[in-house]
């Protein structure tokens, strides 16, 4: 893994962030001795080891637990960017709430007050602007633009700043990445009709790119489901340019207050299906409300000291408990952990812990490792979409391996219909078929096969 600015964009972000989160602590409470795990410029012998460390964790907060045997000091507070971060670590590896303090989005970057609505009837620029990779979803971002042009008649155009993260490395969904996800993406572009062709350009000035010139009101989009993605850099910029924002329910977006639009993880791509939600995701954002919760909680308390003590022992019984899945981590082969049901089973509770689902929606059960490919399970999911976008509900995509975990069967029978996209399920997998059975009317199950 190369880790460094060219390499790595994500880097980007990271200094961004840390340069402003020393300033806030530093003001608010004298801080001075700063690690971030996630920095590529750390240096530990520039740190004060026998004082207290303020240890900033970042998007790669659950392998830098797991390394934290590897820091040389023995005092720390820990600081992260979400609630829903800190409600992971606390409730994952039994941390004291009193351990972890949130610091406040709008302390590091201030979002400016807009109220104006987003006003489709009149004409929309959606703006992406980030690292370009499948785990920002930009080939669903497409599809939905194009579906708001074509299928809607809307005035929308897109333009996305950024440049295609090479250097991928996570993104779990087992999507098919047997192509370089740059090349699918421009076929997109290239093959499908447009009433305005989307724009893709690079990164001129980090913290000028919102001067972009619009035709129409300007709203910043991100469909991201990235496991790292516990602040946004690009959505709060947005949102400091006092523009409206679209995002993903998804971690640190979560914590936005101010004229945002939220999309329900249901509506998010999670198999290979991003040409099908894409009208789905359209329906939904011409229906759907800008929410504003009013001022944000700009309130930082300082967290309670950890001694590595208690955190050697915390961090022994996650190992114990979770087997092989802590070397994973550490190593940031997230990907490899569906090959293992402790990994599938940690997998399950951070995205149900990072993301937030709609009250309406279906469940869909197909092959392993989220592969729907063949024309017939095509067509059949189309048909559920297409009911979907009827009735204003989600659609969550379990393969059958994932509905066996407490939180996953959960959505299964809150659903309103299951539907199975796997050829003779009752036959092949009958014992898992009865479970369902039992638990479910039969009218609430429809088999891909009858």
């Amino acid at each position: 893994m190369l880790i460094n600015n060219y390499y790595d964009f994500s880097f980007r972000s990271i200094d961004f962030l840390f340069t402003r989160i020393k300033v806030v602590l530093s003001e608010k409470f004298g801080c001075k001795n700063f690690f971030c795990p996630d920095s590529c410029e750390v240096n530990f012998g520039l740190l004060e080891p026998n004082d207290v460390v303020d240890v900033i964790l970042l998007g790669s907060f659950l392998g830098s637990f797991f390394e934290s045997g590897n820091w040389p000091f023995e005092r720390m507070r820990f600081w992260v960017l979400s609630e829903k971060v800190k409600q992971i670590i606390c409730n994952e590896f039994g941390l004291d709430e009193k351990r972890v303090s949130v610091i406040p989005r709008d302390v590091i970057l201030e979002a400016k007050n807009n109220t104006d609505k987003i006003d489709w009837e009149n004409g929309v620029s959606l703006v992406y602007s980030g690292r370009l990779n499948r785990a920002k979803n930009i080939d669903l971002l497409l599809y939905t633009v194009n579906s708001l042009q074509k299928d809607f008649n809307k005035n929308v155009d897109l333009s996305i700043i950024g440049e295609f993260d090479q250097q991928e490395k996570v993104y779990v969904e087992f999507k098919d990445s047997s192509e370089s996800y740059e090349k699918q993406c421009v076929e997109i572009i290239n093959k499908l009709d447009w009433n305005i062709r989307p724009t893709i350009t690079p990164f001129k000035e980090r913290d000028n790119w919102t001067n972009i010139k619009s035709k129409y009101q300007t709203v910043l989009i991100s469909l991201s489901t990235n496991m790292f993605e516990d602040y946004g850099v690009s959505v709060q910029q947005g949102l400091n340019a006092g523009w409206a924002v679209i995002v993903s329910s998804w971690g640190g977006h979560l914590d936005i207050r101010k004229n945002v639009t939220f999309i329900p993880y249901d509506y998010l791509t999670q198999f290979n299906e991003a040409k099908l939600r894409g009208r789905h995701l359209a329906k939904f954002l011409l229906n759907s409300t800008t929410f504003c919760n009013g001022e944000s909680d700009n309130e930082i308390i300082k967290p309670k000291e950890t001694i590595s003590k208690y955190l050697r022992e915390k961090r022994l019984s996650a190992v114990l408990h979770l087997n092989k899945i802590p070397f994973l981590s550490a190593r940031r082969e997230w990907n490899e952990m569906f090959f293992y049901r402790e990994g599938i089973s940690l997998i399950s509770r951070y995205k149900d812990a990072f993301s937030s689902c709609s009250d309406k929606y279906v469940v869909v059960i197909v092959d392993d490792f989220y592969n729907a490919s063949d024309t017939k399970k095509i067509n059949y999911l189309r048909k559920i979409f297409e009911e979907a976008i009827e009735n204003g509900e989600g659609v969550i995509l379990f393969s059958f391996i994932e509905i066996a975990e407490k939180e996953n069967w959960m959505k299964l029978l809150t659903s309103r219909k299951v539907y199975i996209a796997i050829d003779k399920f009752n036959i092949k997998l009958e014992n898992l078929y009865q479970a369902i059975l039992n638990c479910l009317s039969k009218d609430n199950i429809e088999l891909i096969d009858g």
